[in-house]
């Protein structure tokens, strides 16, 4: 019975290989007929194979194919030089449920049919244009982050107006003289004479920058430029840093952190050795401190009395943990920390993996519960990677809607409910999550 079956499958495995290779036989002779019949004007006829064309591209093409496109693109040229706009739009549709079926609503192969449905649906519908309009921009920044940043050039910035005010009150605070290096994006106010330091932080600062500005323009969250300079301070040392902190009562983290209330990024020079390894483990230490700061100051994060749960805060920093300091980084890349990796798998090894469901109902008490610390640290990465590249929109719904909860918001219910209203039922994106973790090299046990 087995060898029947094997048979049966074979033969059926060779039947569609076989029919397949007419098909491609049969596209090619086509897309020939087509062009000949351009090159002798006959209209009526290359009409007639572009159909052809695109009828068997549909069927032996990828979807996200080049050629499909270009065969589309060749049979609705004809079909608008006929008046018939309608069929022209309903080609570009059947190919974009194509794309979406196969790869997904954020794949870059939707960026250009999107463009090609706008086109024609601005001459004789603007109305659904314009929805047209906004998701083919959306998909247009996501993809091309860096080019969109560049056209949108700040150059040097101007110096944010509190900056003597801060250096006054550092002085005032610790006693200690104050310097000012001015960076393109940062005024950086530090003690002593650590020209060096103040330079190398800087560096530092705008290669964070680079990628963060990268990953908001590609998530929708902020294609506005920053007006001013941000304030960073860097003291020579760790005892000036821990000093000043105390005497401000700010929150008080061993290596450095940004500081909400205060609006600025506060660190002490931990550069002991000057080497490239230390660049570049400090870098991606400051990259998600500066990565609050401009969040921040572009909105993406509200300064009012906003509680954001800790998978999404430190989740959406860590996520910027990377490997390769020359590459941009960040969730809309593939440029993330091995170390995450290796982490990720052994909270799974070691029975410490949440569900989504548990991990979004944890409360702010539970938070700082020690061992929830590496389940929210690791989880909350990858969940934002996650809703990065499957749920963007919600995502930016979601992060809308925090700042609008009441004062329960840190409780679990108001947590899992304020989720479910921009995500769903966490439950339904198991699935998904799952073949997720398993695309990043994560295999969650069943």
């Amino acid at each position: 019975m087995k060898a029947i079956l094997f048979f049966l499958y074979a033969l059926s495995f060779t039947l569609l290989t076989v029919a397949h290779a007419d098909e491609e036989k049969d596209f090619a002779q086509a897309y020939s007929q087509y062009t000949q019949a351009l090159e002798k004007g006959d209209a009526k006829a290359a009409l007639q194979y572009a159909k052809k064309t695109y009828d068997l591209g549909m069927l032996v093409l990828e979807p996200d194919s080049e050629s499909l496109l270009a065969v589309t693109d060749n049979y609705a040229a004809l079909l608008l030089k006929k008046g018939d706009n309608k069929g022209a739009l309903k080609l570009y549709k059947a190919v974009l449920a194509d794309n979406e079926r196969a790869y997904g609503r954020y794949a870059k192969s939707l960026v250009p049919i999107l463009e090609s449905i706008y086109k024609i649906e601005a001459k004789f519908s603007p109305k659904s244009a314009e929805d047209v309009k906004v998701r083919y921009f959306k998909l247009l920044y996501r993809h091309n982050p860096g080019e969109i940043a560049k056209s949108m050039d700040e150059g040097v910035l101007p110096p944010a107006d509190n900056v003597s005010d801060v250096a006054a009150d550092i002085t005032v605070t610790t006693g200690l003289s104050v310097k000012t290096y001015e960076g393109d994006h940062w005024s950086i106010l530090y003690t002593g004479n650590n020209d060096e330091g103040a330079k190398i932080f800087d560096q530092q600062l705008e290669i964070s920058y680079r990628s963060i500005r990268e990953f908001l323009i590609s998530a929708n969250l902020a294609v506005k430029p920053l007006d001013t300079k941000l304030v960073a301070i860097l003291f020579q040392d760790e005892a000036e840093y821990m000093d000043y902190l105390k005497k401000k009562d700010y929150l008080i983290r061993g290596k450095g952190s940004y500081s909400e209330r205060a609006g600025l990024l506060i660190m002490h020079d931990n550069l002991s050795k000057r080497s490239d390894w230390n660049f570049f483990k400090q870098t991606n230490f400051i990259t998600k401190e500066a990565l609050q700061q401009v969040a921040v100051a572009a909105n993406v994060f509200s300064t009012t009395k906003t509680y954001y749960p800790l998978w999404l805060y430190d989740g959406l920093a860590y996520s910027f943990e990377f490997n390769d300091i020359k590459q941009p980084f960040g969730p809309h890349t593939q440029n993330i920390s091995s170390t995450n990796w290796s982490r990720a798998q052994d909270l799974i090894d070691n029975g410490g993996w949440l569900s989504i469901q548990d991990l979004v109902r944890l409360d702010n008490l539970e938070e700082k519960e020690k061992s929830n610390k590496e389940v929210l640290y690791i989880m909350g990465t990858y969940l934002v990677r996650f809703l990065y590249e499957q749920r963007g929109d919600e995502l930016i719904d979601y992060l809308l809607l925090l700042p609008k909860q009441n004062k329960n918001a840190q409780k679990s219910m108001y947590r899992e409910k304020a989720f479910r209203k921009a995500f769903g039922d966490p439950e339904d994106l198991d699935k998904d999550w799952r073949r997720f973790l398993k695309n990043e090299g994560i295999e969650l046990k069943l």
